[in-house]
């Protein structure tokens, strides 16, 4: 709801059955309003924001969290080209998290990390599409049940979008300034 941030205390997240809006196929973009008050940096708990995946291996469309070292970290179509931004992101802080997948560029171009309206991190993506996996979307927490959790945020979220095709940066910069808190 527009105007209303729910709140993750750790205990559990949003499940979205998967549909067709869900897949970016050749453009994707996520973004959320983050205020985490923990953040859990282990090895094994990422705190994840948006994720459509059934683990880190299997059936992993996307993945936008907080983890190692307080850094965004994005899977795309698999983890086989994850990175992450060099944003801290901090704890009782408002941050605006906002990732653009565009199958259509080269390959050096195609993921953008946003943090609060402006690019964090252009990085490869090797996928030109993304394999529309019949995965659950998941919001406030990124399941890995090989490592036996379903590592979850804590903290708001607010303004969780996700856009089947890639905004452009002017896009990018309007939501940003259209959502601020």
């Amino acid at each position: 709801m527009v105007g209303r941030a729910g709140s993750f205390t750790g205990g559990g997240c949003i499940d979205i059955p998967s549909a067709s809006a869900l897949h970016g196929t050749t453009g994707l973009t996520l973004s959320a309003w983050i205020f985490p008050t923990v953040i859990d940096g282990g090895i094994n708990n990422a705190n994840g924001v948006i994720s459509k995946r059934t683990d880190s291996k299997v059936d992993s469309e996307y993945n936008l969290s907080v983890w190692i070292h307080d850094h965004v970290f994005v899977d795309l179509d698999g983890d086989n080209d994850r990175f992450n931004g060099s944003a801290i992101i901090t704890t009782n802080a408002w941050t605006q998290l906002t990732l653009v997948y565009d199958g259509a560029l080269l390959e050096a171009q195609r993921a953008h990390l946003y943090v609060n309206g402006s690019i964090d991190a252009a990085k490869q993506e090797t996928s030109a599409s993304l394999t529309p996996f019949s995965s659950t979307l998941h919001v406030g927490c990124m399941p890995a049940p090989a490592a036996g959790t379903l590592q979850n945020f804590i903290g708001l979220l607010d303004e969780v979008v996700i856009w089947n095709r890639a905004l452009s940066d002017a896009e990018v910069q309007r939501w940003y300034a259209n959502t601020r808190p």
